[in-house]
């Protein structure tokens, strides 16, 4: 009876041990296709939202560079823009062909016009 007890324990162990070694298995191969996975993509945000990292990489640098670069360079422009504007009015010139206009005479509207190109101005802009 006691080497029957002993057999049945032997047999029960030897079944719980394929029970655990076929789960081992199983989690062995899911954790191995997991972590091809994440060598696949460079992170979990794939298995969490289902979109490559890659993809959302190159999507900022395909979108948000050349706007932020677009944005930079119409500030740029403006300012150079109103940097001559500004220069060009404390010198008293012409905006349109850059003319002096420091001896032109005024109307009586307090404005002018250049005398190159016909072009109007006022005079409280090029007030000294």
């Amino acid at each position: 009876m006691d080497s029957d007890t002993h057999a049945d324990a032997s047999r029960r162990t030897l079944a719980h041990r394929s029970v655990v070694e076929e789960y081992m298995v199983q989690l062995g191969t899911a954790a191995e296709r997991s972590a091809r996975t994440i060598a696949l993509f460079g992170s979990l945000a794939f298995l969490l939202i289902g979109i490559p990292v890659g993809v959302i990489t190159l999507g900022a640098i395909g979108i948000v560079a050349p706007l932020l670069i677009a944005v930079f360079l119409c500030v740029r422009f403006e300012f150079l823009v109103r940097r001559a504007r500004t220069r060009i009015v404390s010198q008293r010139l012409c905006l349109s062909c850059g003319y002096t206009l420091l001896r032109t005479p005024v109307d009586g509207e307090d404005s002018g016009r250049c005398p190159e190109c016909g072009r109007r101005f006022w005079a409280a802009s090029y007030a000294g």
